[in-house]
Parts: structure tokens; sequence; C-alpha cells
């Protein structure tokens, strides 16, 4: 069976801005795509806040949307209406068709003023255990987005098999060999090595540093040295920070990566990669599009 990728719609322009890339990625995979919306009871408070959709609207919308992309794109697109909690109903039914790839906007707002961000794309993550892909749309112009060809793709490691698991599915995604990536170790200054009110204890914590460095360096030099055994142009790169997810952030700024890829769960101890803290971070404050998976998805 072909591959299948999904993409939830609010309504929004913002929402709709997911679809270049999941048109780009499903042609690339010769794919199927499926489009849905969640036609959700909303309470009393919010019908008298609000402004709820008219009976039929969501299966308007949905079948318009559909339409609209086989005109333009000359690509077929099933389209289909949920019922219930946004999050649970679109994990339920990504189950149920066997998704491959969930790609959907950060953030939007829809016709009952949902936001994406913080309730269904975060709530979606944290259930799912389909890879999904977080774009982040223009405010200029929401619903105009480039095709999705990454050329530089961050990958953050904390030397966990965990954490690696993402380096194949990215490598299926990008889907060509001329995409350059970047493996990144983000090693944290040692707390509580020893106490710094005396020279020689001074002397212990750099040690321990750069001792710390040496090995997180060799470690992902031999990561990128698998990847470019196969071919595929990449870079092994540490840095360290107190802040993991801002030494993320950083380095993508620095290094032009317009793709990161990373587990929502790591290794264990203060390099964790924990959604809730240096994922959750990390997909709240970058600017290109985020790939994110349960490691034990891929």
């Amino acid at each position: 069976m072909s591959h299948l990728v999904l993409v939830p719609l609010d309504g929004s322009e913002f929402s709709e801005s997911a679809l270049p890339a999941a048109l780009t990625i499903a042609r690339r995979w010769n794919a199927r795509l499926e489009i849905v919306t969640v036609k959700e009871v909303p309470s009393m408070l919010a019908q008298e806040v609000s402004q709820v959709p008219s009976s039929g609207w969501f299966e308007r919308y949905i079948e318009a949307v559909a339409e609209r992309v086989h005109e333009e794109d000359c690509f077929t697109v099933r389209a289909t209406v949920l019922k219930g909690s946004p999050p649970d109903a679109i994990q339920s039914h990504a189950a149920e068709r066997d998704v491959d790839l969930v790609v959907m906007a950060t953030h939007g707002r829809g016709p009952m003023s949902r936001f994406w961000l913080g309730s269904t794309a975060d709530g979606l993550i944290r259930r799912s255990t389909i890879p999904i892909l977080l774009m982040r749309p223009r405010e200029e112009a929401p619903g105009t987005q480039p095709d999705f060809n990454p050329r530089r793709v961050l990958v953050p490691l904390d030397g966990s098999e965990e954490s690696e698991a993402i380096l194949n599915y990215a490598l299926t995604l990008v889907g060509n060999g001329e995409t350059e990536f970047d493996l990144l170790r983000i090693y944290p200054y040692p707390k509580e090595v020893a106490s710094s009110y005396l020279p020689q204890t001074v002397q212990v914590n750099v040690d321990a540093l750069e001792r710390g460095r040496t090995a997180a360096a060799e470690y992902v030099e031999e990561e990128a040295g698998k990847l470019i055994e196969r071919g595929i142009p990449a870079t092994g790169h540490v840095v360290t920070d107190m802040e993991p997810a801002a030494g993320i952030l950083h380095f993508a700024e620095q290094s032009g990566a317009d793709l990161i890829a990373m587990c929502t769960h790591g290794r264990r101890g203060v390099s964790r990669f924990v959604l809730g803290s240096v994922t959750d971070k990390v997909i709240r404050g970058v600017e290109v599009p985020t790939l994110v998976c349960h490691p034990h998805h891929v």
C-alpha cells in the first residue's frame, strides 16, 4: 500500500499553509493525500461568545479545499470531516488510516476561534506516535508557502538511540542527496562537579567540561561519518549551553537550517529531549519547519 499524508485544517488560511509542503511530499513519495477537519461541539459559553458554523459548513469547506487542490495542482485529495475533540479525533483517524506523516500548521484561527498551537497541534504531538511536520505560516501571506525542499537539516542528538531514530525518517522526507545534515550535540555546563571557591576546583570544572566536549565531539563526528559513508553530506557540531533549547535555536539561525528534525523523547538526565521542555521550546521558538516524532515509531 502507498504512503498516506494527512493534513488537518481548521478553516483558516493559516492552517492551509501546510498544503504546499504536504503536496510536495506526497508527490515525492507517490503517496495519497487526505485533508481533515473536525466538527467540534462547542460549549454553551463558546456559543455565546463566538460564531458557530452553520450546519453543513464543515463538509462544504473541506470539499471546497479538496476541489481547489485538484484544480490547481491536478492532485486528487480525499476530504474527511471528523467529530469530537480535535487532537483525539485526528489521532484516532490517523491510526485507523495507517497514516505515515501528518503535516500541519503550528497555528491558525478557524471559525470557532480555536488556536492550533497550544491546543490541537500541541495535543496531537503529545498523543501521536505518527511523525508530524509542523509548518509555521508566514504572517504576511499565510495562504502562500514555498514548496518543501530543505537544503540544510539540523538534527539535535543527545547520545541516545532514541534521538538518532529521527535520522532515517528525515532522509526519506527530504528526498535527495544534495541536502546537508548538521548533527548537533548540546553539551551543558557541568553542575555541582566541584565547588568553585578554590582555584584547584575551578580547574576540575574546566577539565570536566573539556572531557565532556571531547566525548560529545567524537560522538557527533562518528554519527556524521555514518551518513557520509552513505553519500550524504553531514557535519557534527558541539555547542556548550546551559539551555539546550536556546542552543538549538541559536545554532539553527546561525547555520541557516531550513528544517529541524528531532524526537520528542531521548535519553534520561540533563540532556533529555522531552516534549514540554526542550522539544516544546524549540517548536515554539523556531521559524522553520520542524519534524517531530516519538522514537518508537521510527
